[in-house]
């Protein structure tokens, strides 16, 4: 099964400016493994069960878990559990550093089924932070009959994944952030379509023009509510420094899914956030 995710932006609002920013459609596509299911991990073979197989996120009202693989010879990835159908997503990344994963069950597109919305850490260091969102569709399918004189029916719930990465994210602005010194010294004029911002540089570095500014290393999906908020802080090169240069604030975005594709609106840059 191929996996495309397709980020658009139709008509993107910019906050607090009134001004409409037509955007071109962006693609982009990645493969992922066919569909696979395996069995429950395997107790018995694992030493320390929680450790080999620990469990990132859960919403036991929904008789929903997800768990991690970790160590040994055993696959990467998670296994995602819907009232005990498992299903394997191989190329997810992630960590069980479980403060910083969410998930959330609801209608995201509207279709009147409710999705599995999952948001996984990735990486974080010195200046970085780095999330994925998942949505997850369930359809619940039936697959045969018990033995038993009754023939009751036997369900699986068959899984289909659509992935908005922070590598999206990164495309998605990099593309189409400009950049210049501003007006005043030390500062940093950028724009995305009608709208511009402007930040202050560090007054002791000599920024590197030539690489404009960047989006790339702060990049965090978060649930609020029911709703999906994105916050991704720009960052600058400078000469003779091997550590970006951070510009205080970050851009916030909504998002959202119609069932196929990510949409982001409301597209804005908070100056006064620290990274």
């Amino acid at each position: 099964m191929k996996r495309v995710v397709v980020l658009v932006i139709g008509l993107a609002m910019l906050c607090g400016c009134g001004a409409v920013v037509e955007a071109p459609e962006v693609q982009y596509t990645a493969t992922q493994p066919a569909f696979t299911t395996i069995p429950s991990p395997p107790e018995n073979k694992s030493g320390n069960y929680e450790e080999r197989f620990p469990l990132y996120l859960s919403l036991p009202e929904d008789d929903i878990y997800l768990y991690g693989i970790e160590g040994g010879n055993f696959e990467r990835g998670v296994v995602l559990f819907q009232e005990n159908c498992e299903s394997y997503f191989g190329s997810w990344g992630g960590s069980s550093w479980r403060g910083y994963n969410e998930m959330i069950y609801h209608d995201f597109d509207g279709d009147g089924k409710k999705d599995i919305g999952v948001i996984l850490y990735q990486a974080s260091g010195t200046g970085l932070y780095l999330s994925d969102l998942h949505i997850v569709s369930s359809e619940k399918i039936q697959v045969g009959v018990t033995a038993s004189y009754m023939g009751d029916p036997i369900y699986q719930f068959k899984h289909t994944d659509h992935v908005f990465t922070h590598e999206d994210v990164s495309a998605f602005f990099n593309e189409r952030l400009t950049a210049k010194r501003g007006k005043q010294k030390n500062t940093v004029e950028f724009t995305i379509g009608k709208k511009t911002w402007t930040a202050d540089l560090e007054p002791d570095e000599t920024w590197n023009a030539g690489e404009g500014v960047l989006v790339g290393t702060h990049i965090e999906f978060e649930f609020e509510g029911t709703s999906i908020r994105l916050r991704a802080a720009p960052y600058v090169i400078y000469e003779e420094r091997a550590l970006p240069g951070w510009l205080l604030g970050g851009f916030t975005a909504d998002v959202t899914f119609d069932g196929k594709e990510f949409h982001l609106t409301n597209i804005d840059y908070e100056p006064d956030q620290e990274n």
